[in-house]
């Protein structure tokens, strides 16, 4: 208890004197002059790019790539702010210039963040521009990672260097090369992996990893600007549990594991607060009010934010979407079948560490509940969150399967081999992803609707789950409502209404719905205007185009009409895609096989102390 208290101590020490070093650091880089011929290149260079381009791909974008789930997107707008606050050349106080952080680009200041990356690029840019502190920033990270590699391969082996290159590849290199957005936490997570390696034993004394985990927490709050930062202390802690996985018990890596957690969030949150009380005191501006206020946004428990349980897992679906990409599947699959290999030809060997690996990997699940808001809106650079789950999962496989040893013959692989795949395959079935079925672009015309008129058609869903209903109508006012219902053998289903004012500029509206149909059955949809001011209009197809299978027959005030609705549907299902599902089918069976190893190590530990308790009763 009380080495406890003298560790807690010294954590809030570490605290204050970091903010206080950051603080100094950051109002002597103000004093560095701005190379005004750089600044603007740099920023001419930033603005062709557009403002999220691939990184194979460098094009004026604007935000084409944003939503989507390639994941070599880069974010060249959050660069150019980067790249204006350090070549701020503003006149004042460098001590308040430090602390507001006002950017040209955005034109206005960025004061919640420390933006540590200033000390670093403002001298950067009085010799080199934007695109060559890219050429060097890629040059550093691929020293750092082959020189991980490097210290893994001495330590561990081959297998586990390879799964430390593999954990890098999947980060998208040439994206984290080119955006220096997505650069500091993984300078930080490179740093702190290889400090953890290299010390590895002498981290236990004294509690001393608890004082690095701090510094890593710091260190990722006073770079960053919230791109991946569990990642930061994710992958340290894994290659450190993997290289001292010899303890006697479950217990001490757990106790690594969640002491290493508290402290990493000691020093990441409680730097970020120091900063939010010294931009509040020096630039006069409630900058601690703004950050909550962020804060909550991005967790989604603000008042003007209402996120469903739903809605959070769906951050978990969106973000790993971007490992469909091809190269992505093909590099994980085949650490899949390498590791099934190697399971049945050398058998299984339980570690003391697979439950804290267990519980590093569900770190990442942990912060994307937590932080779906953030995660889903960003999870272009999010994704790389599930960096920790991937190399977590990777290592209690590799170190299970990669040495020759007698764990009861093909009885107890076969029993591991089928308790994994069982729930793999139960797992699978939860692949849900949205179906959109909609063609706005078809030619239409407007046919109009009656006030307490119907326009009815025959309505057959490809699949079971709906999500939201895309209604193109148009109205001449925006007052009344539309009232949209389902139906079967005229009993009504599900009922919507809709605001007609939500048409004000458009012709079409998204509603949410949750409707439970069967795929494949005849169903009724009905609209109908209520309490019109103006003339309204169904949007209807020509005659001879139907692009969608669902809609059939239609009736607009109990007359025939050709085509269909222009409308649409959004699905949800099981993954259409058969490569998909094969391709969740592996990864679920080595993240089973991952927990099956680590429910067989903890049973075997409890065993172990119940046997012990026995033989030594006093």
């Amino acid at each position: 208890m009380k080495q406890g208290v003298v560790h807690a101590l010294k954590i809030v020490l570490m605290v204050l004197a970091g903010a206080a070093v950051a603080t100094l650091l950051l109002t002597l880089v103000f004093l560095v002059p701005v190379n005004e011929q750089n600044k603007t290149q740099s920023m001419q260079m930033l603005s062709e790019e557009g403002w999220y381009p691939l990184a194979t791909v460098h094009k004026k974008a604007q935000a084409e790539y944003f939503h989507s789930n390639l994941p070599h997107v880069i974010d060249s707008n959050t660069d150019s702010i980067m790249v204006s606050i350090a070549t701020d050349g503003g006149a004042g106080n460098p001590l308040y210039r430090a602390m507001d952080m006002y950017n040209e680009h955005m034109g206005k200041s960025y004061a919640r963040y420390w933006h540590g990356y200033v000390s670093l690029l403002r001298p950067l840019l009085y010799f080199f521009d934007y695109g060559q502190i890219r050429i060097l920033n890629g040059l550093m990270q691929a020293l750092l990672v082959f020189l991980l590699a490097h210290v893994v391969w001495k330590k561990k082996g081959i297998a586990y260097a390879l799964l430390g290159l593999t954990s890098y590849a999947l980060i998208m290199p040439p994206a984290v090369a080119d955006s220096l957005y997505f650069s500091g936490n993984f300078y930080v997570a490179m740093v702190g992996s290889l400090v953890l390696l290299k010390m590895d034993r002498r981290m236990d004394e004294n509690g001393r990893y608890l004082y690095l985990f701090t510094g890593i927490g710091m260190a990722t709050c006073f770079f960053d600007l919230l791109t991946y930062p569990l990642y930061t202390w994710g992958i340290p802690l894994v290659w450190w549990l993997v290289v001292t996985s010899k303890e006697d018990s479950i217990w001490q890596p757990l106790k690594k594991c969640v002491l290493s957690g508290v402290a990493w969030i000691a020093g990441y949150f409680g730097i970020w607060l120091a900063k939010w009380v010294l931009a509040s005191l020096v630039t006069g501006r409630n900058v601690i009010e703004d950050a909550a206020g962020k804060v909550n946004q991005w967790s989604a428990t603000g008042e003007q934010v209402t996120t469903s349980l739903r809605d959070r897992f769906v951050a978990l679906g969106m973000n790993w979407s971007h490992y469909r990409y091809p190269v992505y599947m093909v590099l994980l699959v085949v650490w899949v079948v390498y590791l099934f290999v190697l399971l049945c030809k050398n058998g299984i060997r339980l570690y003391k560490n697979n439950v804290a690996l267990l519980l590093v990997a569900a770190s990442s699940v942990v912060w994307y509940l937590v932080m779906s808001e953030h995660t889903t809106g960003h999870h272009f650079f999010a994704y790389r969150i599930w960096g920790i789950a991937i190399l977590a999962v990777g290592a209690i496989c590799l170190q299970a399967v990669s040495n020759q040893v007698q764990t009861g013959g093909w009885k107890k692989k076969i029993i591991f081999i089928g308790v994994a795949a069982l729930m793999a395959a139960g797992l699978t079935t939860t692949a849900r992803e949205d179906v959109v079925a909609f063609d706005g672009s078809v030619e239409y015309r407007k046919v109009q609707l009656e006030e307490n008129g119907v326009a009815r058609v025959d309505f057959t869903p490809t699949f079971s789950k709906m999500r939201s209903v895309i209604l193109c109508m148009y109205s001449e006012g925006q007052e009344g409502i539309y009232e949209f219902r389902l139906k079967k053998n005229d009993r009504v289903l599900y009922t919507e209404e809709v605001q007609i004012a939500q048409y004000e500029g458009k012709t079409f509206t998204s509603i949410p719905v949750d409707w439970k149909l069967k795929a494949g059955k005849k169903y009724v949809l009905e609209i109908s205007p209520k309490e019109i001011s103006a003339p309204t209009y169904i949007l209807l197809t020509n005659e001879g185009v139907v692009p969608l299978n669902e809609l059939r027959n239609v009736t607009v005030n109990d007359k025939v009409q050709a085509g269909q609705p222009v409308w649409g549907f959004t699905y949800h299902t099981l993954s259409t895609s058969k490569v998909n599902l094969l391709f969740m089918f592996a990864c679920y069976g080595a993240l089973c096989m991952a927990i099956v190893l680590s429910a067989y190590s903890w049973i075997e530990q409890m065993q172990k102390e119940k046997k012990h308790l026995q033989n030594h009763p006093n």
